[in-house]
């Protein structure tokens, strides 16, 4: 049998049959010849792993089956598509790609809106400097020269930067696979580095008690002023029938930390958890879902997110008794003249209008704006340095500190693995590294009798 003619070059791309081990050419179930169509784009020159320059042919194979007539038409065909495409795109600038990327990430979905935002707030940054330039001229010096450009013009972190980095280069991705450009050009750009983790800060047993303490000082005071000024109200007869209950997010807050303190659930957990997922009866509360920053309800934040967990007895006398004085003053606001009521659906940790208390909100009130002079709830408490986030590493750094199994301390923070809870809290756990060279002391010493030392060149 006669060898199939190797390649045939056909405009600007070129047919090769599909050969088999025997160097016969391939055919499909159908019978049908096996071709490779390849167009080619020219040259580009990249960057090697051994940092030496090479060029490297931006390409694009296609299969096709039948005879060599009917692949030259495939290849005509492709050619004609291409044309089209590389017409589209070239007038295309690189902020119409972003526009055309952003509105098909909303149309698929599967990202909350406040990732969206982050997005278009990212692309923006690089739209400043790369927006007006049309998509098939932009190369890899340029976007890099886009990240130096933003990054000296924003101030932003390295690990913002690398996220950006990573957001754009998915850009990029999809203009490839819809075939706007052939190659893209962060794909031998190195990501930038992340921001070193420093170690976690954590309150000490001493310092979670103090916080306690002043919690349960705080939310004394917040409550005897609410009912002072509920008196006033009452002596306008303006007792019911108002828009919102001013004070109510306020001790919410409280709560919402006390909640954190007590069981290490993070920030929209807490602001999402419902009343009917609080289990008085068996001390337990129910992780089902979490409220985003644009007080969106959604699943946690990873599949072992939905867990149970078990409260101590004095965090839940004060749920207790909130839930008692949360339903009273819920029954005083009526924004369409009929009083709220109660029910599991009820936020544990409500705004003044009885609504979901925004995660942002929360924040700003615990921590303040330095940068206006605003002192956060954080500040009253004598804790100014205390990040919100740090009482879910407190209890982690506790629990480990004090000998609970990394296993159980991953399900109760909810993480996907224990390796997470490693590599995030393994500093707590040096804390027992003498309790631990002590013990294998003990054991070697009852293992193993002393034996007298024997120094080189003498005898026993």
């Amino acid at each position: 049998m006669a060898k199939p003619k190797q390649r045939e070059n056909y405009g600007n791309g070129s047919i090769t049959p599909e050969l088999d081990k025997d160097g016969n050419q391939k055919k499909n179930r159908k019978g049908q010849l096996v071709w490779r169509v390849c167009l080619s784009f020219g040259y580009e020159t990249v960057i090697d792993g051994n940092g030496n320059k090479r060029r490297k042919r931006n390409k694009v194979q296609r299969m096709c089956y039948g005879s060599l007539g009917d692949a030259r038409k495939f290849c005509k065909q492709l050619q004609a598509e291409y044309e089209n495409i590389d017409q589209q795109a070239a007038q295309g600038s690189f902020r119409w790609a972003c526009d055309k990327w952003l509105s098909w990430m909303r149309a698929k979905g599967g990202a909350s809106q406040a990732v969206l935002r982050q997005y278009t707030t990212w692309l923006g940054y690089m739209s400043d400097v790369l927006g007006d330039k049309k998509l098939v001229e932009v190369k890899k010096s340029d976007v890099e020269a886009a990240m130096v450009a933003v990054k000296t013009s924003r101030d932003l972190s390295n690990t913002t930067m690398n996220k950006m980095f990573a957001v754009t280069k998915r850009l990029f991705e999809y203009c490839v696979d819809s075939d706007w450009i052939t190659r893209n050009p962060c794909r031998n750009i190195e990501a930038p580095a992340k921001d070193r983790v420093t170690s976690r800060h954590s309150l000490t047993d001493e310092e979670s008690a103090v916080l306690r303490k002043r919690l349960d000082l705080a939310e004394a005071d917040a409550i005897s002023g609410y009912l002072e000024k509920e008196n006033r109200q009452s002596d306008h007869n303006n007792l019911f029938g108002r828009s919102c209950v001013r004070g109510l997010s306020h001790i919410s807050g409280i709560i919402a930390i006390r909640i954190m303190l007590a069981t290490g659930m993070r920030r929209g957990e807490v602001c999402g958890l419902t009343w009917g997922a609080v289990d008085f009866d068996n001390s337990q509360i129910y992780v089902r879902q979490s409220l985003t920053a644009s007080v969106e309800v959604k699943d946690p934040k990873t599949y072992s997110g939905r867990r149970s967990l078990f409260v101590e007895q004095n965090t839940m006398r004060h749920l207790k008794e909130w839930k008692t004085f949360q339903a009273k003053a819920l029954h005083m606001v009526m924004p369409d003249g009929t009083a709220l009521t109660q029910t599991d659906e009820t936020p544990v940790c409500c705004s003044d209008v009885g609504g979901w208390l925004d995660p942002t909100n929360l924040s700003r009130w615990w921590g303040g704006n330095k940068n206006k002079g605003r002192e956060g709830f954080r500040d009253s408490l004598g804790f100014p340095e205390l990040n919100m986030h740090e009482l879910r590493h407190t209890q982690a750094t506790m629990l480990l500190g004090n000998g609970i199994d990394v296993k159980s301390v991953q399900t109760r923070l909810g993480h996907s693995r224990a390796s997470v809870t490693l590599d995030q809290y393994a500093h707590a756990i040096p804390a027992n590294d003498k309790a631990a060279a002590d013990l294998m002391g003990e054991i070697m010493n009852k293992s193993v009798p002393e034996t007298p030392v024997v120094r080189i060149g003498e005898s026993a």
